[in-house]
């Protein structure tokens, strides 16, 4: 072999060398990429689903606040007071914002809960969110209301009829209850119905209004003049005044078939959502 032959044996030993040193080089670095992000993607999921869950947990906190009093809590030390939560506990921690807490941020159409999301900052496009609206929890709030009063208006009215009947011996009118619900239903219903549903529920009101007024005229009822005060409804009731008023904090109507009537959750009189 020639002086210049073994030369070049020499440099491409060399060069085969170099080349399988960096070829070991970037598949160590290339394992050690894999190996990292499969540690890292659990990691993400695990956030993820803690968000998630966490979120999930407030808002169903939030939603039952509101039915309960009327308004979304204002922070979350209220949160916590309302549900018996520790003040600083887990529940409270955003997952994705370095021990930071989760965001309550009013919308147009009600309340959201906030994580910071992966870059742990509230306000970007990664940010998640859980909407609370406030129409439904109006209605579910002002159902339940309206329901507990109007039972004891049934109730007091139910009570004179009988006592009516009982004193002259007479047959007392029955259905005053179903009357009432089947009124308050068409009613709400025909705020928001077309042309032909509206006679239909038309004829109902008017059926179940004249039992309601049956039971009234047998039981010499005379209409009170107002929700409040002396000669009102809440005292013929037996109910505090303070109870006058809706969950959004207006002032309850009267109204001669169902006692009382509430505003909806857009707070404008006579719209469809008028309960």
């Amino acid at each position: 072999m020639t002086r210049a032959e073994a030369w070049r044996r020499a440099h491409c030993d060399a060069a085969g060398f170099a080349l399988l040193a960096m070829l070991l080089v970037v598949g160590a670095g290339s394992l050690w990429i894999v190996l990292a992000a499969q540690q890292f993607v659990p990691v993400l999921a695990d956030r993820a689903l803690r968000t998630e869950a966490g979120l999930a947990q407030v808002a169903a906190a939030v939603r039952d606040g509101f039915v309960a009093n009327g308004t979304y809590p204002a922070s979350l030390d209220v949160v916590a007071a309302q549900n018996g939560w520790l003040p600083q506990g887990a529940w409270r921690r955003d997952p994705w914002g370095s021990g930071q807490e989760w965001v309550l941020a009013t919308s147009a159409t009600g309340l959201q809960v906030q994580s910071r999301g992966p870059d742990g900052r509230i306000g970007t496009l990664d940010d998640v969110r859980v909407d609370v609206p406030r129409e439904p929890l109006v209605r579910v709030c002002q159902r339940d209301m309206l329901r507990l009063l109007r039972s004891a208006y049934v109730a007091r009215l139910q009570a004179d009829v009988l006592a009516v009947a009982a004193a002259v011996g007479g047959v007392a009118p029955t259905g005053l209850a179903t009357a009432v619900r089947t009124y308050a239903r068409a009613r709400r219903q025909w705020l928001g119905a077309d042309a032909p549903t509206r006679v239909q529920l038309t004829a109902s009101m008017t059926a179940a209004a004249a039992t309601v007024t049956a039971c009234q005229v047998f039981a010499s009822w005379s209409q009170p003049v107002a929700v409040t005060g002396a000669g009102g409804l809440f005292a013929r009731l037996g109910l505090p005044d303070a109870l006058a008023h809706d969950c959004l904090g207006q002032a309850l109507r009267l109204d001669p078939i169902l006692g009382v009537v509430a505003v909806g959750s857009d707070g404008v009189w006579g719209t469809d959502d008028d309960m």
